[in-house]
């Protein structure tokens, strides 16, 4: 890798990623700067990821490389609740779609998840901010069978499971999540709401 660019694929190899994504720069992977450099970038990751999906035999880390690169560009946060709202263009939906249908492709060959939690939970955030919790709820359930107390996958399946209507399954979630963090803010002030609406 040359300057950390795949020169077969065009991954950015992250280094140290830290924050929510959002930065102007997560660690190493920058940000393009304008739109038209920002839209130019998702088309190519979106073939990258459309490659992978076509491939017969796809490997792992290939796979792993370009679904997060994918997630990084889009710099979904990792803690989304209430009062933030994401909306997500055309292309940004499209290559949601596709690293969606890649990474069930490598869960279901392996049988267990592929990625790091935070992927997963980046991926149903993507989702929620769609409008389709049902699908985010998949990847929340996936981020917790890689790491089962990962207090943002517990808190943001909770958050799906209420939006769903789902109040009583969203309150067993938020218990468990606020007896591994009892000064859990967000999910306090969720648990207040399903219990309301119990």
């Amino acid at each position: 890798m040359e300057d950390g660019v795949c020169p077969r694929c065009g991954f950015e190899r992250p280094v140290g990623v830290f924050g929510d994504g959002r930065d102007r720069e997560a660690g190493g992977f920058k940000v393009p700067s304008s739109a038209e450099e920002r839209n130019a970038r998702l088309r190519v990751v979106i073939h990258n990821l459309e490659t992978h999906i076509a491939s017969p035999v796809v490997s792992r880390e290939d796979a792993s490389a370009a679904v997060s690169s994918g997630l990084l560009l889009l710099r979904l946060p990792l803690d989304i609740d209430e009062r933030h709202s994401l909306s997500l263009s055309d292309l940004e939906v499209r290559l949601v779609e596709r690293a969606a249908s890649l990474v069930d492709r490598m869960d279901g060959e392996s049988g267990v998840p592929c990625l790091p939690a935070e992927a997963y939970i980046r991926l149903g955030n993507a989702f929620v901010s769609m409008g389709r919790e049902k699908r985010a709820l998949e990847y929340y359930e996936r981020a917790l069978l890689s790491h089962p107390l990962h207090p943002v996958a517990m808190y943001s399946k909770a958050s799906a499971l209420f939006s769903l209507g789902e109040h009583e399954k969203a309150r067993r979630v938020l218990e468990k999540a606020l007896r591994k963090d009892p000064d859990n803010v967000q999910a306090r002030r969720l648990m207040d709401l399903v219990v309301q609406m119990l």
